[in-house]
């Protein structure tokens, strides 16, 4: 009691569940389990599906296991983002940004931190704000080329989904 639990991530099935090959097989052995490392790895194999709200269901299963999770946080509200719900996106935003842990995370989960945000509030058609988001992240971190071809696929990504969205609508 009192001790905190912590998601430990890993690039690989393996390193974690190495009594089956793979995340369908475990699946279909098992089913589903409240741990919190296996409800991680399952969003994210959701996640790489396009299946991202199954990917939601398994990271909120995560902050109820583990609720100061940040990494879980950040990974939900990208989902959240993936789901077109950008005002629960923005909600878990709050929180994260209200969280004291925050200034635990490295640079990277900051940049997907903010990254999301700006997804968000793109999807909320607010292109100044998310343009704030990405000019200061851009400046604290210069010379990130990858970075620069994130912000660069978020903003190609909304435009093309803008343009679908008008031409759909013409069409009509």
């Amino acid at each position: 009691a009192g001790v905190g639990m912590r998601v430990l991530r890993s690039r690989s099935f393996r390193d974690q569940f190495t009594s089956h090959r793979n995340w369908g097989q475990s699946l279909a052995m098992n089913g589903p389990f409240d741990e919190p490392r296996y409800c991680f790895q399952l969003a994210r194999v959701y996640g790489e599906a396009a299946f991202f709200r199954q990917a939601c269901q398994q990271l909120e299963r995560v902050l109820t296991l583990v609720p100061d999770d940040l990494p879980a946080r950040i990974s939900l509200g990208g989902f959240l983002n993936r789901c077109r719900l950008p005002d629960q996106a923005l909600q878990v935003a709050a929180g994260i940004q209200a969280d004291p842990n925050r200034r635990l995370l490295g640079a990277r989960a900051e940049a997907q931190f903010a990254l999301v945000q700006a997804e968000a509030w793109l999807a909320k058609t607010n292109r100044l704000k998310a343009e704030e988001l990405i000019d200061s992240l851009l400046a604290s971190r210069s010379g990130d080329t990858n970075l620069l071809n994130e912000a660069v696929a978020l903003f190609v990504e909304r435009a093309q989904a803008e343009l679908e969205r008008a031409t759909t609508h013409a069409e009509l």
